[in-house]
């Protein structure tokens, strides 16, 4: 069971790198709801998210996700990792660059017969844009 929970959390995250959004809507349900805590942001349905796959395929084509570690408990997980890519920017002096990116995440995951019903996505939008160039660095 364990490592059942610890594949289907891997190839969800793989999933987002594939740049087919079939294989990302073949491992959840048909009423999946994905949180972007970072953006503020909810997808509901496999329609709205697969909408979104599209566009962050075209957006960031090596965008991908890694995963450190996984928690399995009764109906849920959560894991650690990475996103990580490449993004087109506009900066605050209006040019355009290709930045990159690479950001720790934590996620948790609600689990329906086999497959991932919701995913809540944890990362620290600041540490994001700060790579970007869109906010100062920390001193």
């Amino acid at each position: 069971m364990v490592g059942d929970v610890e594949k289907l959390v891997r190839d969800y995250v793989a999933a987002w790198g594939t740049g087919d959004p079939k294989d990302l809507l073949s491992v959840v349900t048909d009423d999946f709801v994905h949180e972007d805590m970072g953006e503020g942001i909810v997808f509901r349905g496999k329609e709205e998210i697969k909408a979104h796959l599209e566009e962050t395929f075209e957006e960031l084509p090596d965008f991908k996700g890694e995963v450190k570690r996984v928690f399995v408990g009764e109906g849920w997980a959560a894991s650690e990792g990475m996103m990580m890519g490449t993004e087109t920017v506009e900066l605050p002096s209006g040019e355009k660059a290709r930045k990159k990116f690479a950001v720790p995440t934590a996620d948790i995951y609600e689990l329906e017969g086999g497959k991932i019903k919701r995913h809540a996505c944890y990362y620290d939008n600041a540490t994001y844009m700060r790579q970007m160039g869109l906010l100062p660095e920390e001193s």
